[in-house]
């Protein structure tokens, strides 16, 4: 080799996916939290859903974890302001509680019990 003369080595691959970041993370922990897959985020930011996944699993976690959150917030709101339904639903969910049906009346009337299985709920004596 001569004197003053580099030769560069020419790189191997394909060229990295430059991401705009207006801050990336907060644009997939809300998408996630609107609930869109990992392919529909990596669609829509332009990088394959490995590379997401890969490099973002914290960040997606959270904001799926943030959707859940407000969901639940939610459905005991509604609850508490008397939808029956979500009571009953959650009822079921959180507390354990079951339905069983206990005498049908030829007029259709149904009796139902509500039990609680859960042991955290039953009495220590």
């Amino acid at each position: 080799m001569k004197k003053g003369i580099t030769i560069e080595k020419k790189k191997r691959g394909r060229k990295k996916k430059e991401i705009i970041v207006r801050d990336i993370s907060e644009q997939i922990e809300e998408m996630a939290g609107y609930g869109l897959t990992n392919i529909e985020i990596a669609n829509v930011l332009g990088i394959d859903d490995s590379t997401l996944g890969r490099n973002y699993e914290n960040i997606l976690t959270k904001g799926r974890a943030n959707l859940k959150m407000k969901l639940r917030k939610a459905q005991i709101d509604a609850a508490l302001k008397g939808n029956t339904v979500m009571l009953i639903w959650l009822g079921k969910q959180i507390l354990g509680q079951t339905e069983t049906v206990i005498d049908i009346d030829y007029n259709f009337d149904v009796k139902v019990l509500i039990t609680d299985k859960r042991e955290d709920y039953k009495k220590i004596e």
